[in-house]
């Protein structure tokens, strides 16, 4: 990969609080939490990456180009404005997951865009109606709000740089809604500047999250190769063996359609072995979480739990796991669901309660997920295969409105 230092846009902490205008990626703003954003606070970043729809929306007037209008206006203001010197932004998020504390760093840059396959790596399937959206916003802002996630493998000890600029106090430091300490360094000393280019240069990539922006990105520069700042896409990168990585599974909810429960229970034996479990969700989660060493997953449908095992495992490969049967055998084999229907037919969530909860309507079933291994994701990338969409929850997400970068 090719990186290099930028003069980011960042929020004026003299005009507006910080921690009321950050906001999660798009991608995880419920409409609830969408409301709640905007009363937040005027110059909240969720009206930037995901602004509302009006009955009225047109070409010329519509949420894609409110939010370029808004993004320049905040800039005339002062709201937003641009470090005067190239840098590069280290980022720390300290998080608690299941009762243990852990510490993640990234370095934010920009990364000169490149065919995936060459270089930098997708483990996911993308969406289009997700590429279409964030098109149009790049498309009327020429700017990304959010920076894409991503994987890489060094031989040079960053950690220990990065630790060693982490000494010093940093540039900002608030704790978000959800808890989670956020920090960061701007880094636009020279020297040190150079030490960070020469830590990461030349690895190859492995995007955990983002694929869609990064898409979208390497569409808009095809379309407008005379923008030469769009060559570069903003990128959190985070070395693999980064101890405060944590990976989640992305659970489903999906509508069966015309099958009723004993017509698919019927369909699933050809494929597994299906035991009951008379638990309540979260011994069944355990359960789940004991059982990682057999291929499958847990079922929930109509208020009974089953739990699914894989009758053949020896006719898989080493790039099969479990989120791919699950859709490669549940979802298209038996609920006919190809790629097309996907947005439409399943929904995502990391939360087990919501999943359960959403169940509970007619003709819909809940699948629970072991968390796919980083691993498997670059054995997976490297293959030039992908995953289905939502294979990996990388936790926690890289704040929206941090670091801004404008083509």
């Amino acid at each position: 990969m090719t990186t290099v230092p930028f003069k980011a846009i960042r929020y004026n902490q003299s005009k507006v609080p910080l921690e009321k205008v950050v906001a999660p990626p798009y991608d995880v703003i419920s409409p609830k939490r969408q409301e709640e954003l905007f009363c937040l606070h005027p110059n909240n970043v969720v009206r930037l990456i995901l602004g509302k729809e009006n009955p009225a929306d047109n070409e010329q007037d519509n949420r894609y180009t409110r939010s370029a209008a808004d993004f320049h206006k905040w800039l005339d203001e002062g709201v937003l404005k641009a470090d005067e010197k190239e840098a590069y932004y280290v980022y720390e998020q300290t998080f608690n997951w299941h009762k243990q504390t852990y510490i993640r760093t990234g370095v934010i840059a920009k990364v000169k865009l490149r065919e995936l396959g060459d270089g930098i790596y997708p483990h996911e399937k993308t969406m289009p109606k997700a590429k279409a959206d964030r098109y149009k916003l790049t498309e009327a802002a020429k700017a990304n709000f959010s920076p894409v996630f991503a994987l890489y493998e060094s031989k040079d000890n960053v950690a220990r740089l990065l630790r060693s600029i982490k000494h010093r106090p940093s540039d900002i430091s608030i704790v978000d809604d959800r808890g989670i300490w956020d920090k960061i360094w701007v880094v636009d000393e020279p020297s040190q500047v150079q030490r960070i280019t020469e830590a990461i240069q030349g690895n190859d990539i492995f995007i955990a999250d983002g694929h869609h922006r990064y898409e979208t990105a390497l569409n808009f520069y095809k379309n407008h190769p005379d923008i030469e700042s769009a060559a570069y896409v903003m990128m959190m990168l985070i070395e693999m063996s980064d101890e405060g990585l944590v990976v989640l599974p992305a659970h489903r909810v999906v509508s069966l359609g015309s099958y009723s429960d004993d017509s698919l229970l019927d369909k699933l034996k050809y494929f597994f072995d299906i035991k009951p479990i008379d638990e309540d969700i979260d011994k069944v989660l355990d359960l789940l979480h004991h059982s990682q060493s057999v291929h499958g997953f847990v079922m929930l449908l109509q208020d009974k739990f089953y739990q699914l095992s894989f009758r053949n495992a020896r006719e898989l490969t080493d790039l099969d796991f479990d989120v791919t049967i699950l859709h490669k055998f549940v979802l298209e084999d038996i609920l006919r669901i190809d790629s097309s229907m996907i947005e439409e037919r399943v929904v995502f969530t990391k939360e087990p309660s919501e999943a359960y909860k959403l169940a509970g309507a007619p003709r819909t079933a809940a699948f629970f997920l072991n968390p796919t291994p980083i691993e498997a994701l670059k054995r997976v990338a490297r293959a030039h295969q992908t995953m289905p969409q939502k294979s990996t929850y990388f936790y926690p997400k890289p704040l929206s409105g941090l670091v801004i970068n404008k083509f």
